[in-house]
């Protein structure tokens, strides 16, 4: 089949793009022809062309065919007619990017334009990862996947049925080079981490050595595997346990501490955000920091192979095909 993966921007890479690219190999490995489909182009873009996966852009006019394409964040294919632009993303204290843009149809408040649907003419299937503005449902009767228990029930309680699936992850690629340290090293990676001083201040507190990572990070299993313990949320827990990382789920939305087999379910349930003990990273970090043992390292792989296999996810998707 001819399969498209829509995302918003082609840019940075954080759990998006790292969602698409993984799923995009295990289509291509099964046989499948894969493109990308995006508004901005960058960084991610050239990653994804180098592999071998040609990126259509909305914001050049292209509108790519496919069987079936697979988008994320279908909110952001509504765009102003005049400038091509997305909407702005509003929250109580987050704005990205500085547009003068809404949601829900409204008008550009530049151009006074109402939005046109860019997305493209095939089936559709919309892939939700959370419950930010850009992941509201687009409710145009299109199928949905969702990435946790937690999204899957936020959209049945608005009458839509969902594909529940795990993260995916490239197993071959997020792995084990080397047992932890007693002594442990910790890195911070989350899209929406928790105050950095925070993070510093519960390190040395715990006696834990706090590596500075310079900006997104390309090869994420070397920087993983370089340390001991992953400070973060969402995919890059799933990817730290991957690698045999020790992981402790903060960011922003809330500390729920260190992944342990006791634990287990209930953080993934809320796709490892920090949503289940909504703890203050301020009060628990360091705490959870304490509870370090290398021995956990064992376990978080073998529960990543049980959980992220990136084959069955994939076989899940092409299953909506049908």
């Amino acid at each position: 089949m001819r399969i498209l993966l829509g995302q918003w921007h082609g840019t940075g890479y954080a759990g998006t793009q790292s969602w698409n690219f993984t799923v995009a190999r295990e289509f291509s490995k099964m046989g499948h022809e894969v493109s990308f489909y995006t508004g901005g182009r960058g960084a991610f873009s050239a990653r994804c062309e180098n592999a071998g996966f040609h990126v259509y852009s909305h914001l050049m006019g292209d509108r790519p065919k496919a069987d079936i394409a697979f988008i994320a964040q279908p909110r952001t294919f509504h765009v102003c007619r005049v400038c091509g632009a997305n909407p702005v993303i509003e929250t109580q204290d987050l704005v990205v990017p500085a547009h003068p843009h809404r949601w829900k149809g409204t008008p550009c408040l530049g151009s006074r334009a109402e939005p046109r649907n860019v997305l493209p003419d095939c089936r559709r299937v919309y892939v939700m990862h959370g419950w930010l503005p850009h992941d509201m449902p687009l409710e145009d009767g299109s199928p949905y996947v969702t990435v946790s228990r937690e999204t899957h029930d936020k959209l049945l309680k608005k009458g839509i049925e969902s594909l529940q699936v795990n993260q995916p992850i490239d197993l071959a690629r997020f792995m084990p080079r080397s047992l932890l340290r007693e002594k442990p090293r910790a890195a911070s990676m989350a899209t929406f981490p928790a105050d950095p001083g925070m993070i510093a201040r519960a390190c040395s507190e715990a006696g834990v050595e706090l590596v500075e990572r310079p900006g997104q990070t390309w090869d994420t299993p070397g920087m993983l595997n370089d340390v001991d313990i992953l400070i973060g949320t969402g995919r890059g827990v799933a990817e730290a346990m991957s690698c045999g990382r020790a992981a402790v789920v903060c960011g922003k939305f809330g500390c729920d501490g260190m992944v342990t087999a006791t634990n287990w379910d209930d953080l993934l349930r809320v796709n490892l955000s920090g949503r289940h003990t909504m703890g203050d990273p301020a009060e628990v970090l360091a705490a959870q920091l304490m509870n370090y043992d290398p021995s956990v390292g064992l376990w978080a792989r073998t529960a990543a192979v049980e959980a992220f296999d990136s084959r069955v996810v994939a076989e899940k998707l092409i299953g909506l095909a049908a």
